[in-house]
């Protein structure tokens, strides 16, 4: 009995053979075999319930899709891509690549991807404005003057030495509104009239074709467009961090956004991209020649000694950030006539842990 109950115990699917062994035709025809025969079907029995295999108590990994446009300034999502955070936080990530932060932010607003990085701050007010309710922002990417992703960039041989003598010359930009925006208001500030601009939206795969072609005299360049003109000797810059040297200091010059409606359906994977992204951030903060390695796989940087070198902005989540300085900043927007109304910077905000209902 002893015996019995251990294998019962140890094995669950032997019962039905001890079963038939108790029933009296059966036992005699096993008592006639002989209990060699008997002790080989235990055996048998033991082998296959080994092998069988067992469920598996761990859930798969959530399956979202995440875009990115191909600059530096991505660092965070790059970051977290190549380290595995978004996995380790139980996220199967499908990277989306975009050309411009306008489609991706479209993109959003459509419920193709689940969340975008490095959307320029206009770019998110501008539809937030017509839409209000459409995104909860979990980070922003902040320039200063010691740090900032953006310079004006010429060739090493431009008669340009200084800002002052951008007027009536052709300044390529990123395409989109943002770039061409604040580049403009940023010229403004330093004196120049409107007229005085002349502003050429470009791809970003343009720039140093331009550039090097004399198709425009000047670029508001990003990283790593300026280190890699400046590394191969010929480009230089003018002036870095035109942002907060001529608008605001600091500068909240992009947002990492969801759309609101996704945050709210899929709690569970909003929390993921968010945790995944503060891991990106410390180990950009710990290391940052290391993260920026991982720029190389999606941009057109291959130079790895070039990429520890790139400059950046820095990387808050939302709950780490002033929002004095952001609600400031919204307002400049309207002040300017970027805007024609305000946005409460508070209503927009994601921050982890925290539920919040659709806007009003």
């Amino acid at each position: 009995m002893e015996e019995r109950n251990w294998l019962l115990r140890t094995f669950p699917d032997a019962r039905l053979f001890l079963d038939m062994s108790q029933k009296p035709a059966t036992a005699n025809r096993l008592k006639s075999w002989g209990g060699g025969l008997v002790i080989l079907g235990l055996l048998l029995l033991m082998f296959f319930c080994w092998q069988r295999p067992q469920p598996s108590t761990s859930s798969p990994p959530l399956r979202v899709r995440i875009g990115y446009q191909p600059l530096a300034i991505n660092l965070p999502f790059f970051v977290a891509m190549e380290r595995g955070f978004f996995r380790t936080h139980g996220l199967d990530v499908e990277a989306v690549r975009f050309e411009t932060a306008d489609a991706a932010a479209d993109a959003m607003l459509r419920g193709d991807i689940a969340s975008d990085f490095c959307l320029p701050m206009l770019t998110f007010l501008a539809r937030e404005e017509k839409l209000p309710g459409s995104f909860l922002v979990y980070g922003f990417q902040i320039d200063t003057p010691e740090h900032s992703h953006e310079a004006i960039l010429v060739l090493a041989d431009s008669e340009i030495q200084q800002v002052s003598q951008l007027r009536n010359k052709r300044i390529g930009t990123f395409p989109g509104l943002a770039a061409k925006s604040y580049l403009t208001e940023a010229l403004v500030k330093a004196g120049f009239s409107r007229a005085d601009i002349v502003v050429e939206p470009l791809q970003v795969q343009l720039h140093l074709q331009a550039l090097r072609g004399k198709q425009v005299d000047a670029l508001l360049a990003y990283e790593p467009t300026i280190s890699i003109a400046t590394a191969a000797g010929f480009g230089r810059v003018v002036e870095r961090a035109i942002f907060p040297r001529y608008l605001q200091n600091p500068f909240p010059v992009t947002v990492f956004a969801m759309p609101r409606a996704y945050a709210l359906a899929h709690p569970k994977e909003a929390e993921a991209i968010v945790a995944a992204v503060a891991d990106a951030i410390e180990v950009i903060s710990r290391s940052p020649g290391e993260a920026n390695q991982t720029v190389i796989k999606y941009t057109s940087l291959q130079d790895t000694n070039v990429a520890s070198t790139l400059n950046q902005p820095l990387n808050v989540l939302a709950h780490d950030v002033d929002t004095k300085v952001l609600q400031e900043f919204v307002d400049w927007h309207k002040k300017v006539g970027l805007l024609e109304s305000s946005i409460k910077i508070e209503g927009v905000l994601y921050r982890s842990g925290q539920k919040r209902s659709p806007a009003k």
